[in-house]
């Protein structure tokens, strides 16, 4: 699994949150009552840009820069893309030597599908991947129970409504592969 850092700086208060798995307001105090130290000095500034060679300390224990990181996991059916609920797991207990608590999905699979899920600790990365603002372009395949008319075709290509939502999928391209078997774009 390939861990990126990032070369951009972090603010003090979001390092020290994160090390020390507090609340940032928690973070905010500590550095304002002086007990955060950067490269042997006192810093009170909580919004400071500290730099991922910086030593930033609290007490005895050095604050690391929090890494980046990118997972790609296939999902099996039984498993949730979403914390775990009553009866059904989340695809994070999946991960074994990676602590999840910082993790989220960027997209989701029902329970019942099988296939890749994205999974990471960043944020903006998320975002851009997943936002329907981006228009960022997904590839489905899809097996069917039964085959699909040129009707059901016509209509996931101008856009469904799913059971959850108000709004109408955006329109994409339908390519029946096979009988039972559709990609989409």
């Amino acid at each position: 699994m390939p861990i990126i850092q990032s070369k951009k700086g972090i603010r003090l208060d979001k390092r020290v949150a994160k090390a020390l798995d507090l609340p940032r307001s928690q973070a905010r105090k500590l550095i304002k009552s002086g007990q955060i130290v950067i490269d042997q000095q006192i810093c009170r500034d909580v919004g400071l840009n500290t730099q991922p060679n910086q030593l930033v300390k609290y007490g005895d224990k050095s604050l690391k820069v929090p890494q980046k990181c990118y997972i790609m996991l296939h999902k099996p059916t039984g498993y949730l893309s979403t914390q775990a609920q009553a009866n059904h797991p989340s695809a994070l207990t999946l991960l074994q030597g990676v602590s999840s608590s910082e993790l989220h999905f960027a997209g989701r699979l029902d329970i019942d599908t099988t296939g890749l899920l994205l999974i990471s600790n960043d944020g903006q990365w998320s975002h851009r991947v997943t936002a329907p603002a981006k228009k960022q372009a997904k590839c489905y395949r899809v097996v069917l129970a039964d085959n699909i008319s040129s009707t059901q075709k016509q209509q996931i290509e101008h856009g469904i409504r799913l059971k959850d939502s108000d709004k109408l999928t955006r329109p994409t391209k339908v390519e029946v592969v096979a009988a039972k078997l559709i990609g989409s774009i």
